[in-house]
């Protein structure tokens, strides 16, 4: 439940960022969060994992199978000069999604053995 917290609020605000860079050169949404890590880091993620405890497990199981397809659907019409060839929305966007995942990939195997059993 966690996990899927953390993944779906970073996953979110890539696409409020996509949104942004769907119709414009700049993020006012990733810059904000920028500046809110620097100050704040790790704390951040306490609060989301906090909130996203309250959310029901049917929600966030709708909200994984709808915010993916969000994010993809966004970047689709980000012109590729806003993050395929802009090295700092490039790597923001591999953070937040695929390589983000990648750090969580034992925790992912594990939600996945549980749903098994």
């Amino acid at each position: 439940r966690d996990l899927m917290g953390h993944l779906l609020v970073w996953l979110q605000h890539a696409t409020a960022v996509a949104k942004e860079l769907a119709v414009g050169e700049t993020s006012p949404t990733k810059e904000q969060a920028d500046h809110d890590w620097e100050a704040r880091g790790d704390a951040i993620n306490d609060e989301f994992v906090t909130e996203w405890r309250k959310v029901p497990m049917a929600q966030l199981r709708s909200l994984m199978r709808e915010i993916p397809g969000d994010y993809r659907g966004y970047l689709t019409v980000v012109p590729e000069t806003r993050w395929l060839k802009h090295a700092d929305f490039l790597r923001f966007f591999l953070d937040e999604s695929t390589d983000h995942y990648a750090a969580h990939a034992g925790d992912l195997e594990a939600v996945l053995e549980s749903a098994r059993a």
